[in-house]
């Protein structure tokens, strides 16, 4: 009966609230700067600083840009599924060109131009996924250096399994988009 009590009551012994002081900041900027822009939801970024400063990765992003020009040129099938996954995301409003008059108008502030490549999963070919390399180096610093990657705002496993005990039916679902 011991042990049985111990674990009922393990969940009310473990504590969440102990947060680094990154943690805190990236919570104090996600409050500041969590707007709903009358149709979603925007965010702004978690800069580790205020004055955090990268460097214009111009010539970088555009060699990287060139090189997966070249790499769809050779891969005709790869190319249009990787078309297709950036014209979705365009349509769902993901995305967007940004025109000149709006890009000089930014010129002092913070640029960094986010290299992006395909991935195939072998067990999935026909899905092409578009990662972004944050981690991308130029002039020895990444858009990674200058973030901090924020709380973790995921429910603690043992949580998860406490809560599954609290009704008769559990349900569990994969949410990948609207």
């Amino acid at each position: 009966i011991h042990k049985w009590w111990d674990m009922e009551s393990y969940s009310t012994k473990c504590s969440v609230k102990s947060r680094s002081k990154a943690d805190q900041r990236a919570e104090d900027v996600l409050k500041k700067t969590t707007k709903f822009n009358g149709t979603r939801y925007e965010v702004g970024l978690l800069w580790a600083e205020d004055d955090a400063h990268v460097p214009n990765n111009f010539p970088s992003a555009m060699s990287q840009f060139t090189a997966l020009e070249r790499r769809l040129q050779k891969n005709s099938s790869l190319a249009d599924k990787y078309t297709d996954s950036i014209q979705t995301d365009i349509d769902k409003g993901y995305i967007r060109k940004v025109d000149n008059e709006e890009l000089n108008a930014t010129r002092e502030l913070r640029q960094w131009y986010l290299p992006h490549h395909p991935v195939v999963n072998p067990h999935k070919p026909e899905k092409v996924r578009r990662v972004c390399n944050a981690a991308s180096k130029h002039a020895g610093k990444s858009l990674n250096d200058a973030l901090v990657a924020g709380p973790d705002l995921l429910q603690s496993l043992i949580g998860v399994l406490f809560r599954f005990r609290e009704k008769p039916i559990a349900i569990s679902a994969d949410i990948e988009a609207i």
